[in-house]
């Protein structure tokens, strides 16, 4: 098995990778990587064109505000390299911009989930569409895409072209969705500003976004304080180098992407979940994943000190706040039973909003509870505030007791 799958499959509630060999392998592989960093429910595979009919993408992925179009090739037989790469590149440009009209158009209005089942596809929601062409050559002579295929540059909207191992790599160091769209972003930011983006040569290209970090921080944050700079520059090196994948710091983080993994597997049976909808799902989901590896880190270290803490007396709980989707995160830790733990869940989010706003503005608030090792098992609830808080109710939760002096 290649090093990258055995790395990649520490993930929770990947589908099976594919087995070389396999009818349309390089495609599956590519969409079972991008699983890696965006989970399951976020990755749409093999999906149908207008009428269900022809393709629309060999994969699609729908995060946030963004749409990503994928399509893969895989050179067979002994054509020269180069020729194979600008012929299929110019194809696969064009399969790229039939999918994206065929969804902003309302061509097609709905793709199918592996684990969701339908979801409407709404073009004024995903504003930032990105297109993703993958190649697999024996021959991994780097190249400049933009050089061998012009109408790259030409694009409404950016188009990455990389190699199908660059891809694997990729996905195991930034193996986030916000850190993957990131990575992406800053390579094409780079690209059009002069920097030749060559495939077959990733992780050069990976060093390169490293050493202009910090100049490109100072450009954008000039205020930035030293301390804020290198720190982000240091946790940038850590995904770079593939430290932080290796590192006892990821195996904290996991605690989250577990979370993030069971999110769809709701007990309808639970009297919490019987109100609860798809879009609420999906939306928790979004939100939990849209954390980086670092801040999941941060929240990974401090769930594991609370699950493995005795006794809860009778519970734990913390807060976080980021300032990008304006949402608040709150973490209980308890064995009191499941129903009375969910109704406490639900109104320690609030008080953790009320909270967070006093540092910043908060929006939206999400809330997860989990029981510590001395319960068999491991079970999840989850909560959602998709409004702010009202002034009176901001004013109700600061006067009561603090639930997270804990």
């Amino acid at each position: 098995m290649h090093p990258n799958i055995d790395l990649a499959i520490r993930r929770f509630n990947l589908s099976p990778p594919p087995v070389r060999g396999e009818d349309k392998y390089e495609e599956k592989l590519t969409n079972w990587f991008l699983e890696g960093a965006f989970f399951r429910d976020f990755v749409f595979r093999n999906q149908t064109g207008k009428g269900g009919r022809g393709d629309l993408a060999d994969g699609l992925v729908l995060f946030d505000r963004t749409a990503l179009f994928v399509q893969s090739k895989a050179q067979d037989g002994d054509k020269d390299s180069r020729a194979w790469a600008a012929k299929n590149t110019r194809k696969a440009l064009a399969q790229v911009g039939y999918g994206e009209r065929m969804l902003r158009e309302r061509l097609v209005q709905e793709v199918v989930s592996d684990t969701l089942g339908p979801v409407a596809f709404d073009p004024d929601r995903y504003t930032e569409r990105i297109g993703l062409i993958v190649l697999d050559q024996d021959d991994a002579t780097p190249f400049v895409a933009r050089e061998l295929v012009p109408e790259l540059a030409e694009q409404r909207f950016p188009v990455h072209v990389l190699s199908l191992p660059d891809l694997m790599e990729l996905a195991t160091r930034f193996d986030t969705a916000s850190d993957f769209l990131f990575y992406l972003e800053e390579r094409h930011n780079l690209s059009i500003g002069g920097v030749s983006v060559r495939v077959h040569a990733e992780i050069e290209m990976a060093g390169a976004m490293l050493q202009l970090m910090p100049q490109r921080l100072r450009q954008h944050r000039p205020n930035v304080p030293d301390d804020v700079l290198e720190k982000t520059v240091t946790a940038f090196r850590r995904k770079v180098t593939g430290e932080l994948r290796d590192s006892d710091d990821w195996r904290c983080s996991a605690m989250v992407d577990d979370v993030i993994a069971k999110m769809h597997d709701r007990d309808p049976e639970l009297s919490w979940n019987q109100a609860g909808s798809l879009g609420g799902v999906m939306k928790a989901a979004e939100l939990l994943s849209s954390l980086t590896r670092d801040r999941r880190v941060a929240i990974g270290k401090k769930l594991v000190h609370a699950v493995s803490a005795e006794p809860l007396d009778p519970f734990w709980a913390f807060w976080w706040a980021t300032r990008s989707n304006k949402c608040c995160y709150v973490f209980l830790v308890s064995d009191m039973p499941r129903e009375q733990r969910q109704d406490h869940l639900v109104k320690i989010l609030q008080s953790g909003m009320a909270r967070c706003m006093g540092k910043m503005q908060t929006d939206l608030g999400v809330g997860v509870a989990t029981n510590s090792r001395a319960l068999q098992g491991r079970a999840y609830d989850v909560a959602t505030r998709l409004k702010p808080l009202t002034e009176e109710e901001r004013a109700f939760w600061l006067a009561a007791p603090d639930p997270f002096g804990f």
